[in-house]
């Protein structure tokens, strides 16, 4: 202490104030930067083969055991860069163990059961908890209505065999899809429209001046257009209405 003020040396000073800086979040050992799954109905099953992207920014200091999936699939096949992957199920997860840094893709071929129920036209299928996920489900049905519960974007289209959903997800550890046949078109007939018209004329010195109120009435069917002829020598001054 000195005259109520508190004298530091340098290095005291500096260490009090690297004392005080917060250290830095550890670097994360493995994250899954992104997942594609593209799947298709097979008979009582949905077959899906899934690509998933790990990322591992620094060497580990020892094999890196990884919570990759959920385990609640029949799994064919796991492979990592092309090679048989070491891995375990473990209280519903799937783990795969890594030692080398980089990025690495990892390509799971499994199934998931159907519904028992005939009616049931839906599907629940785990998958990775991932910030971008590509998912895309062949249905082999024509003419489908589909709804993704965690699309944000999706885009529904015909195939030679049947109908394709192509969706972006949400971040989340599950999606259900659900489908139902759309209606067949009506072929529709032509329309029939009935027209009330009335006519006031008045004889100018140099013209014949005509209003005329027109209500038209669409009895069968729907239009998108109206055409009115005028007959020739008249000229049309103005035209109100919808």
């Amino acid at each position: 202490m000195a005259g109520g003020d508190v004298v530091l040396s340098r290095d005291e000073f500096t260490r009090l104030v690297q004392s005080l800086v917060l250290p830095a979040p550890p670097v994360a050992e493995a994250a899954v930067s992104k997942a594609s799954y593209h799947g298709r109905l097979v008979d009582s099953s949905a077959v899906f083969t899934a690509f998933l992207r790990v990322e591992i920014p620094r060497r580990p200091t020892k094999p890196l055991r990884i919570d990759l999936f959920p385990g609640s699939v029949a799994f064919q096949s796991i492979q990592i860069n092309g090679k048989p992957a070491l891995a375990q199920v473990e209280n519903g997860r799937l783990f795969i163990t890594v030692s080398d840094p980089g990025s690495h893709k990892i390509e799971i071929h499994f199934s998931v059961p159907m519904p028992e129920s005939a009616a049931s036209q839906s599907l629940t299928i785990p998958i990775a908890r991932t910030p971008l996920t590509e998912w895309i489900l062949d249905i082999p049905e024509k003419n489908l209505d589909i709804t993704v519960n965690r699309a944000l974007n999706r885009e529904v289209s015909n195939t030679e065999k049947g109908t394709r959903i192509r969706a972006l997800l949400s971040p989340s550890d599950h999606v259900t899809v659900a489908w139902n046949p759309l209606a067949p078109d009506i072929a529709k007939g032509p329309a029939q429209i009935y027209a009330d018209v009335d006519h006031l004329i008045s004889v100018q010195d140099d013209a014949l001046r005509i209003q005329s109120r027109v209500g038209i009435e669409v009895l069968q069917n729907t239009i998108n257009s109206l055409t009115l002829a005028v007959s020739d020598g008249f000229t049309v001054l103005d035209v109100q209405g919808d």
